[in-house]
């Protein structure tokens, strides 16, 4: 029992790690995005967006309407770190569809195996309860 204990922590310590010097990388990202999509309560119409690190080493991106539209899109939003076994392949925005909904969940870019995940706001948790139809797109027309 204390050996898995100690594993378990191990693990936990690696992973916190290795998330810390993810957040060390700057990010900025363009995206092209065909429909409205919902992040964090603010909603986003379709258009062209730079997401980007907020400040050097921090757990905060900025979304900004590549038009240069304030529009209140400017605000930080925490993110956390998701794995996967091999590096991405290309630049990507993961979106929840829910209903005609579309939430913003994940940041992934070319080459790294950690992407940013965006937090759950709580109209999508809402509607996630109410709805059995839900489905995963993804936006490739992202670049670097």
């Amino acid at each position: 029992m204390k050996s898995k204990i100690s594993r378990t922590s191990l693990l936990a310590v690696s992973a916190l790690l290795l998330g810390v010097a993810t957040y060390g990388q700057e990010v900025k990202v363009r995206a092209k995005v065909p429909f409205d999509f919902i992040l964090d309560n603010t909603k986003y119409a379709a258009g062209e967006y730079v997401i980007q690190t907020a400040a050097a080493n921090t757990f905060q991106l900025v979304i900004v309407n590549e038009k240069g539209n304030a529009l209140g899109l400017t605000r930080s939003i925490p993110c956390t770190t998701d794995k996967v076994l091999s590096p991405a392949v290309q630049t990507r925005l993961v979106f929840h569809r829910i209903s005609n909904t579309y939430f913003l969940h994940q940041l992934w870019l070319e080459g790294n195996s950690f992407g940013r995940q965006f937090p759950t706001g709580p109209m999508e948790i809402r509607m996630a309860r109410n709805n059995t139809t839900s489905k995963v797109i993804v936006a490739t027309d992202a670049r670097r």
